[in-house]
């Protein structure tokens, strides 16, 4: 079974001092509860299917159906969900919907960024023609 690679969110008294300077709410906060040590995963698919997962449900929920995925696909990365169906998905332990914006969201993130790169070629091949 995979597990998931987290790290804790990174900063420095430099981002500390800069935060306290433009919020002084923010900065009594920060003095009042010292530094906050916020598990992250820094790879950012992952973490927006991680995301999706926990919307609306119990951290204990969220735990479970994440095993599970982890368990039934491995890594969890858009060429993983891509090869899977929706039920398989959703058998996790996830509502329908879920289980089909996971699935999905891979294949709308390719279209927009294929689009993005033809609009930017157009555009690059306009800019050579006229110079």
């Amino acid at each position: 079974m995979s597990s998931v690679i987290t790290k804790f969110f990174d900063y420095g008294q430099e981002d500390i001092d800069y935060l306290r300077s433009v919020d002084p709410i923010l900065g009594a906060a920060m003095a009042r509860m010292g530094r906050v040590e916020r598990v992250i995963i820094p790879d950012l698919f992952t973490a927006l299917i991680y995301a999706i997962v926990g919307q609306l449900i119990s951290v204990k929920a969220v735990r479970t159906i994440w095993n599970r995925m982890l368990a039934q696909f491995g890594d969890i990365t858009p060429q993983q969900l891509a090869l899977h169906t929706a039920d398989e998905i959703q058998s996790c332990g996830m509502t329908m919907k879920k289980a089909l914006v996971s699935m999905r969201f891979p294949i709308w993130s390719l279209r927009v960024i294929l689009s993005w790169r033809n609009c930017l070629g157009y555009q690059i091949k306009r800019l050579y023609k006229n110079l």
